[in-house]
């Protein structure tokens, strides 16, 4: 995923979710034998697509909206906290934070946090009602973008 991200243009990012944070060190072909007491598996951190993205950004290569989401377990201020630590951390432009109660659930509860410090709370609702408002907030700092660019300010 990363080769294929720095071998296109991007306009927007949205990096929902990691598929793995981890992975095995080590890769065994087919089945390991049997009869071991016990099995040690050592994992290995997988990149951090997004963050490197923002460091792109950082570095002047890449001019495109990045937003993530931060699924977190804790109070609402921990939650709160921990998202906007994630945005300053990746660069990012926009961070949806919402618990880990949405896991698995049809429905969640997610506040919108954006670079500029500003916040949006969205209610409890079905996931596929959040989804427009979230495109809606991400439409809106594209949009913000451009008449900045074309206004003669650079980010």
């Amino acid at each position: 995923m990363d080769d294929a991200l720095a071998a296109q243009p991007i306009d927007v990012v949205l990096a929902v979710a990691a598929v793995a944070d981890y992975r095995p060190a080590d890769r065994h072909p087919g089945k390991l034998p049997s009869g071991a007491a016990s099995l040690t598996v050592e994992f290995l951190p997988n990149p951090d697509i997004l963050g490197g993205l923002g460091a792109r950004r950082n570095r002047g290569e890449l001019d495109a909206v990045l937003v993530g989401f931060a699924l977190q377990a804790g109070d609402p201020g921990e939650i709160l906290a921990f998202g906007r630590e994630k945005l300053r951390r990746k660069n990012l432009d926009m961070i949806v934070v919402n618990h880990l109660s949405a896991m698995g659930a049809t429905d969640s509860e997610v506040t919108l946090v954006h670079a500029d410090g500003r916040t949006v709370a969205l209610p409890r609702q079905d996931k596929a009602d959040l989804a427009p408002a979230i495109v809606a907030a991400v439409m809106d700092i594209l949009r913000e973008r451009k008449s900045d660019n074309e206004g003669g300010s650079t980010r």
